[in-house]
């Protein structure tokens, strides 16, 4: 059973490798896995029909003809090119039809049936780092919380139960193909070195080592049971080739050094459910934030491509031209915080040699009140974003752009348009040096952008409104804006408020409001001014009622 058991298990990954270079067209591919499909199948269909009775137990699941007419099937579906067909068949008649054995096996047998690696790792691991083996099998033991499970594939997982919840640390359902996906999300051709936070069971490296064919793999892995569940089921034969290396980094110190490269060749990967595993909740935190820029750049990369394409055809100026109008000035940064509704009529009574600086969420609101900003800016790469200036009464104002906000924003707009060009993206920062341009910081978000370029155009007093870095009686936006939305407190960050008390925010709140105390702590000659009256407390800022300002 055991051997049935792990032959399905290469069997079904190799079908979804297959199912999937079949529907990327990648013909060549697909057919290679599929000849080991056939291969493999027709040694464990053999067996499998041996234990006939042991199967069909209960219900029946080996039926001979029936087998054979989906082994016919799919045969028929490739000795015709026909690949669409052959997928189909691959992932809804054969690999359910495994599955389904799999199933079986894992009720009948009270037992782990998959391989178990750990002499062979060991051996690896001595010749890669004699002492880091040693310190495994002096104790092999693992913690309780640190649970092994058969995954529906028949793959290993590793579920951790702590602080009465529970979280997988790979695919319950297929890690190798989870894996693969892991791997084509960081994998770029032109890059040779991959630095991984997480060794889980080492399935992400192998995938970029093997299914990508990457160069170089560095795993670092801070939690000694996990390091350990890796020895006992995952794969460590690369260690002996020189292309996979792994750390075990308990202090985190190696990733840091690692993570800070700033090589051209080097790409860092992050494993979210070990940042999850991290105990402490300090370490956590800052983990949390890495992960969140992280994913921010991944998940928005096609994007900020193609609107800083577009953004740079169609801005006419750049924003070091306003150097003369914001030079030496009072300029109100207005966020779109829930706190934002206690005084932003007071606006209106704001000095006449100052600045508005709105960001576009809350454009639409100071236009319904009668508030026309100076400058709106915009920031936010996706293109849910249009809904803050489309069908606006006065199309043109002028608009401030990062240079990867959603592209269509600029199309749009009728008014003067700036664009601004950030450090952290590549083909921005090579413009504005081909321009002889200076280029601005981000900080994530379209206020702390707002905040940067209020500094570097040399304002004499920003005064912050509504920039609340936290959900303020339950609250995530002020009234009037598209995102506005009544939430709980589940999985919210107490901070300190800024009238002493307690205020609730969210994880990237608290990375911007941190960004921000760090911008202001190492500006010069501008002073920032928090006039929210609601929400966290930002240090460096003083606090001061938009009133008091104002007379």
């Amino acid at each position: 059973m055991k051997k049935i058991y792990n032959n399905n298990k290469d069997i079904i990954t190799t079908i979804k490798s297959s199912v999937n270079d079949f529907r990327r067209q990648n013909y060549y591919r697909g057919q290679s896995s599929f000849i080991k499909i056939i291969d493999q199948l027709r040694v464990n269909v053999s067996e499998v029909i041996n234990y006939k009775s042991y199967f069909n137990e209960r219900i029946v699941t080996v039926d001979e003809i029936y087998i054979m007419e989906v082994i016919e099937n799919i045969t028929n579906a490739q000795n015709h090119s026909d690949y669409i067909l052959l997928s189909d068949l691959l992932e809804l008649q054969l690999m359910p039809l495994l599955i389904q054995w799999q199933e079986i096996i894992m009720l009948k047998e009270n037992v782990l049936l998959f391989q178990d690696m750990y002499e062979q790792n060991i051996q690896n691991l001595e010749k890669y780092d004699i002492n880091l083996a040693e310190m495994i099998r002096y104790n092999m033991d693992i913690e309780s919380e640190y649970v092994v499970e058969s995954t529906t594939n028949g793959s290993v997982t590793v579920k951790i139960i702590r602080d009465n919840q529970e979280f997988y640390l790979v695919s319950n359902n297929d890690p190798q193909n989870a894996s693969k996906i892991f791997a084509d999300t960081y994998y770029n051709p032109r890059i040779s070195h991959y630095t991984i936070f997480g060794m889980e069971l080492l399935n992400n490296g192998n995938a970029l080592l093997e299914y990508k064919n990457a160069e170089n793999v560095d795993v670092y892995e801070s939690d000694i049971n996990i390091i350990k569940l890796a020895c006992r089921y995952g794969n460590m034969h690369h260690l002996t080739t020189g292309r996979l290396n792994i750390y075990y980094d308990p202090d985190y110190i190696q990733f840091a050094k690692a993570s800070q490269s700033d090589s051209k060749n080097s790409v860092v990967g992050m494993h979210q459910p070990t940042i999850r595993n991290i105990k402490d909740d300090r370490i956590r935190g800052k983990f949390e934030n890495l992960f969140i820029v992280d994913s921010s750049i991944r998940n928005q990369g096609d994007s900020m491509i193609s609107n800083f394409i577009s953004n740079i055809k169609n801005c006419d100026h750049y924003i070091d031209e306003l150097l003369p109008e914001f030079k030496g000035k009072d300029v109100y940064i207005i966020a779109a915080g829930p706190s934002l509704d206690k005084n932003i009529e007071l606006l209106k009574e704001k000095p006449a040699n100052s600045i508005i600086l709105a960001v576009g969420t809350v454009h639409r609101k100071l236009e319904s009140i009668g508030i026309q900003p100076d400058y709106t800016i915009i920031a936010d790469a996706q293109k849910n974003i249009i809904e803050q200036i489309v069908d606006l009464k006065d199309n043109h104002f002028s608009l401030l752009v990062l240079s990867t906000a959603y592209r269509e924003i600029a199309k749009i707009n009728e008014g003067k348009k700036y664009l601004i060009c950030q450090h952290d993206f590549p083909d921005s920062k090579e413009y504005a040096e081909k321009n002889n341009w200076n280029l601005y910081q981000s900080g994530g978000s379209v206020t702390t952008t707002a905040l940067d370029v209020s500094i570097r155009l040399k304002a004499s007093k920003i005064i912050f409104l509504g920039a609340d870095m936290a959900n303020t009686g339950n609250l995530t936006h002020a009234s009037g804006t598209a995102r506005r939305e009544n939430i709980g407190l589940e999985g919210l960050i107490p901070v300190k408020s800024i009238d002493g008390g307690v205020v609730y925010s969210t994880r990237i709140l608290c990375m911007y409001r941190e960004w921000i105390e760090n911008r202001i702590a190492v500006a010069k000659d501008v002073e920032v001014i928090d006039a929210t009256e609601g929400g966290a407390m930002i240090k460096g800022t003083k606090i001061c009622s938009l009133l008091e300002i104002i007379q």
